[in-house]
């Protein structure tokens, strides 16, 4: 599990992903390698030139579904692989 937030990672519910904070985590995917870009199927994530599946980023970001659907949406409205 990737680190990107202060805080404890583990609870019982998960913390939500403020706007201040969401630009945090888009900032440590893009220092990681992670690269989020809008295709045809929506969200394309790719590592090192290689296609990752949304559950691996998901897994390895621990983000819930709802947090998930979250930042792709914030990736649509922003387009911040490109920005940042």
């Amino acid at each position: 599990m990737k680190s990107w937030r202060n805080g404890k990672n583990t609870s019982l519910w998960a913390r939500p992903i403020y706007a201040q904070d969401m630009l945090l985590l888009i900032k440590a995917m893009i220092e990681d390698g992670l690269v989020g870009t809008i295709g045809t199927r929506g969200v394309e994530w790719q590592h090192s030139g290689y296609s990752i599946m949304p559950i691996a980023v998901r897994e390895a970001w621990a983000l819930t579904p709802s947090q998930y659907k979250r930042v792709c949406d914030y990736i649509y409205e922003n387009d911040c692989f490109h920005t940042v």
